[in-house]
């Protein structure tokens, strides 16, 4: 399903025992556009503790209820990493997450290869790694990309109004960042359009900025994205047909 991230954070979780918390922002790969974790206040049970948990542990999804399930003890919740929100995002320690087995997180390629997001390819940690703390340099806020600036080949064209979520495949594969709603009110005014991460040239972080390989007359021509409207795939074949890009989901249904 095709999920607006404003959507997800706010939703609760509970588990087998009780609400455990509620979701405030969603961290993601940079490299990927896929969702490492997500980050849960978990409330007066815990003195207010913002705890990182990867959607893989949530077994049951009620987006119109606004409600998780996940299949984690409360114990097991206590013991998960937590969140320094002193710190920024990309410097987050993730040292914990090594010695989690219950549910130690994946990154996952577009090809579908699994690779550790703790450790390099040969299982010791990587220099980058060693040089940070065991920080994550390609970990990025949701919260944080909203708001940022989109830049078109010719110039200006809006900013992210928000972001939109796949939980299609996520008993095989992570929730993937699929797209960018960048809102062009100052631009087109009252109009909102789709764009996916991938086609993304660059992302300034400094600059908050997000360069698409894309003209200002290809984006005013685009589909307009309706939010009151699901997306689904008449509407996703639409706007791929329009950018002649290849389908994601082509070899994936059948």
């Amino acid at each position: 399903m095709l999920i607006s991230t404003q959507a997800a954070i706010g939703c609760t979780l509970d588990n087998e025992e009780t609400q455990v918390g509620a979701v405030r922002d969603l961290f993601f790969d940079d490299r990927w556009w896929v969702v490492r974790y997500l980050v849960v206040e978990t409330g007066g049970w815990l003195h207010g503790r913002r705890v990182l948990l990867p959607p893989a542990v949530v077994q049951h999804l009620d987006w119109p209820g606004r409600r998780l399930r996940v299949r984690l003890t409360c114990d097991q919740i206590e013991d998960s990493p937590q969140v320094d929100t002193d710190k920024p995002v990309s410097r987050q320690e993730m040292l914990k997450l090594e010695n989690y087995p219950a549910w130690a997180p994946v990154a996952w390629t577009p090809e579908g290869v699994v690779v550790p997001p703790i450790t390099g390819a040969t299982g010791a940690p990587s220099s980058e790694m060693e040089e940070d703390t065991q920080g994550d340099s390609h970990l990025r806020s949701v919260k944080e990309v909203t708001g940022y600036h989109i830049s078109a080949l010719d110039g200006e064209i809006g900013h992210v109004d928000e972001l939109i979520l796949d939980d299609r495949e996520r008993q095989h594969g992570p929730w993937e960042l699929r797209y960018l709603v960048v809102d062009t009110r100052n631009w087109l005014p009252g109009r909102k359009v789709l764009v996916a991460p991938i086609w993304a040239q660059a992302v300034t972080w400094e600059d908050r900025r997000v360069l698409v390989g894309l003209t200002r007359e290809q984006i005013e021509g685009s589909p307009e994205f309706h939010p009151s409207v699901p997306v689904n795939r008449r509407y996703e074949e639409t706007l791929y047909d329009y950018y002649g890009r290849p389908k994601y989901w082509v070899g994936q249904e059948g």
